[in-house]
């Protein structure tokens, strides 16, 4: 019975400790969603988001406050079956009954016959040592050596050219030319959310036949080329009927053939 009672509490004791640290993580997974659902929220009214987009976020939002609200429960239930293990819930609660008297103890409740209040000893594990094991004993992935990139791949994407590819992309999307704006990306270009090419096209071309004027400006443009990819970052100013958004964009570009097209392009926050 003592050996019950203990291994109850230690148990008990140790869900709190866990469940403590899992909702620290979980109310910051929660707030880092909802930012990004917002955000999600005015791309999609500029045109720059699906709906699918938006009601992915929107679920990704429900779990992680679904998984907070759980873990919060059970941190509560945890407390609760502490003290109850240890014979103080009512007392906790203030709870009592009047119509029972107190129990009394005689003289045979003495210390051999009394549960020892004596905890087992608990190991300590620290997380981060655990972390470094883990890296210390991945296995090491040797790299197979690539063809080196020919000087004419990295003139392709040079400063110069990335600077001039992405005030054409700019113009054309201000000019509503889809077919010019289309032709900056590369064929192996993924839109993100796992759209297709073909689909994200459509989609595209329908958002920038809508009638309405675009105010674009890109602002504090700072341009990386490294061999035959290079890199463009920049604040990102539309309007578009009535409606202003301000973002930080990234836009990657790579060598494809002898032109200097678009393989990525990710919104890195407002």
């Amino acid at each position: 019975a003592c050996v019950d009672t203990r291994q109850a509490v230690v148990v008990a004791y140790n869900d709190i400790n866990v469940l403590t640290d899992q909702l620290t993580y979980r109310n910051e997974h929660q707030q880092s969603i909802e930012k990004a659902r917002e955000a999600y929220r005015n791309q999609y009214d500029i045109g720059q988001r699906t709906l699918l987009d938006l009601l992915d976020t929107e679920n990704e939002y429900f779990q992680a406050r679904r998984a907070y609200t759980n873990t919060s429960s059970d941190l509560a239930i945890a407390i609760a079956r502490t003290y109850a293990s240890e014979g103080m819930l009512l007392e906790t609660l203030g709870v009592t009954r009047t119509d029972v008297s107190e129990p009394t103890q005689d003289g045979s409740n003495d210390g051999f016959n009394v549960c020892q209040a004596v905890a087992p000893e608990m190991t300590d594990v620290g997380k981060m040592s655990l972390a470094d094991a883990a890296v210390s004993a991945a296995p090491v992935v040797i790299a197979k050596p690539q063809a080196p990139i020919s000087t004419n791949d990295q003139m392709v994407c040079s400063t110069d050219n990335v600077k001039a590819k992405l005030n054409g992309w700019a113009e054309a999307w201000r000019k509503k030319d889809a077919d010019s704006y289309l032709s900056y990306y590369a064929a192996s270009f993924k839109p993100e959310k796992g759209l297709s090419q073909t689909a994200w096209q459509a989609q595209r071309k329908q958002r920038l036949a809508q009638a309405g004027a675009i105010a674009l400006t890109l602002d504090d443009v700072n341009i990386t080329a490294q061999e035959a990819t290079a890199s463009a970052q920049f604040v990102q100013n539309y309007v578009s009927k009535g409606y202003k958004d301000t973002v930080n964009k990234m836009i990657t570009f790579q060598a494809v053939g002898a032109a200097c097209q678009i393989v990525r392009e990710e919104v890195l926050g407002k």
